[in-house]
């Protein structure tokens, strides 16, 4: 075993593991991270403060900095919140394409802009903003 400096106490690890590696195990188990990544799997980017995105030490957009304690969605008009949704569903819909069918990114990214886009949707109904056109929509 080699002994690292981490924090303020000295870690026993294994020579494989880095201190990067340590300090994110460290890191990831404590209550407000859990409670902050819970809350991003369960609302979204919509859904979740300045606060939260740095307890996962994610960067928070700048309105949402200005603004502490409201979501994005609180902070957006309905006309930007349709726009986010389009844009949401129009991504979807080009890299479903055929012609992206062989590209590797659009097919990774392909899951993720669907389940932010179904986390929306559904964050906005609980709160009363999904905007009427969106009510019925289900992510392709």
């Amino acid at each position: 075993m080699v002994s690292q400096f981490v924090g303020f106490a000295t870690e026993p690890v294994s020579p494989r593991q880095s201190s990067i590696e340590l300090f994110m195990e460290k890191f990831t188990e404590r209550d407000s991270y859990k409670k902050a990544a819970e809350k991003f799997e369960r609302l979204g980017l919509l859904g979740v403060t300045a606060e939260d995105h740095r307890e996962i030490k994610s960067t928070p957009p700048e309105e949402l900095e200005k603004n502490p304690g409201k979501t994005r969605a609180e902070l957006m008009s309905d006309e930007e919140i349709t726009q986010w949704l389009k844009k949401q569903r129009d991504l979807i819909e080009e890299f479903s394409q055929e012609k992206y069918k062989d590209n590797s990114f659009a097919q990774s990214y392909l899951p993720d802009l669907r389940k932010k886009l179904e986390l929306s949707i559904r964050y906005l109904k609980e709160i009363g903003r999904l905007p009427r056109n969106f009510e019925e929509e289900r992510p392709s």
